[in-house]
């Protein structure tokens, strides 16, 4: 039996990829590494040839991470890198493709998504359910932030609801989507008012970040419905949620902006993302960024 581990992103992107590896490759054994803060990537890797090696199996996957800063680290035949983000894109073209990595790395709404693409070509017997085919379509109407499938932010919410989210996801929804559970409605029904508490409550601080306009808040839980919410109803071109608990800073833009997110979030928040989110730590050039932010009713 193969075996195969895999380091990817906590996000619901991210674990659905884990999954739909498992899909394609379904007599393998997995192991896995999430890594939460997709800045860590290097660290994470350390930590894990600390007692492993990845001579140990016969394939290591990085999925939906930008990857390139432990480029050194993960160059082996047996790695295989998958990524979705313009900021992995840009690093490799600036400065030189994996050398013995495989790396498969193109800008693609979700990481899922690009899996699947790539892996129907690969293994041309694979039976992907029309469940599953449900399920991809919804997490990548949602990491690409179109919000146009209404399970979408939902599933979202029953992804972070869950205390350990790899397994409960996995055996959740291994058969792909057919509609949510009595205890995920009551959930999502919960989450719902959480949300509207929320909304009523922010502070929003407006500036200009170079020629964009810029609004703020602080917030801690449902970040992304958030940034939807200012955008839909302030329509600026950049929205910023400063996350205080993880010391953390998300970043979204509207549609029409031409706003290079990553860019900001990379030299602001040594962060990255890619052309619609991005995501970074509050650092002293942030914090000195936030200072001219004012009030919007102020």
């Amino acid at each position: 039996m193969k075996k195969i581990h895999i380091f990817t992103h906590g996000d619901l992107d991210g674990v659905t990829s884990y999954l739909a590896v498992n899909w394609f490759i379904p007599d393998a054994s997995f192991t896995y590494t999430i890594i939460s803060n997709a800045s860590n990537v290097r660290e994470e890797v350390l930590t894990f040839l600390g007692s492993h090696s990845f001579k140990d199996y016969n394939r290591i996957f990085f999925l939906d991470l930008d990857c390139y800063d432990a480029k050194d680290l993960i160059e082996e035949k047996n790695v295989f890198i998958i990524d979705h983000h313009e900021a992995h894109v840009n690093k490799i073209t600036e400065n030189g493709k994996y050398e013995n990595a495989t790396s498969l790395v193109k800008v693609f709404p979700s990481c899922c998504l690009l899996i699947y693409k790539i892996f129907s070509k690969l293994f041309e017997n694979a039976v992907i359910t029309k469940e599953q085919k449900t399920l991809l379509g919804i997490v990548n109407d949602y990491d690409s932030y179109q919000l146009q499938i209404k399970f979408s932010v939902p599933l979202n919410w029953v992804f972070w609801s869950y205390n350990k989210k790899i397994e409960s996801f996995f055996n959740r929804f291994y058969n792909g989507f057919n509609g949510f559970n009595n205890n995920e409605i009551s959930m999502i029904k919960i989450k719902k008012n959480e949300l509207e508490k929320i909304i009523s409550e922010l502070e929003l601080f407006k500036g200009k970040l170079n020629e964009y306009n810029v609004l703020a808040c602080f917030a801690d839980e449902c970040i992304n419905e958030v940034h939807d919410y200012i955008l839909h109803k302030y329509k600026p071109d950049i929205t910023i949620v400063i996350i205080s608990k993880p010391k953390r800073v998300t970043w979204r833009k509207n549609l029409n902006s031409k706003a290079p997110l990553h860019i900001l979030a990379e030299k602001l928040c040594d962060g990255g993302g890619h052309e619609y989110a991005a995501g970074g730590n509050i650092t002293d050039r942030f914090l000195t960024f936030t200072k001219k932010l004012q009030p919007l009713d102020g």
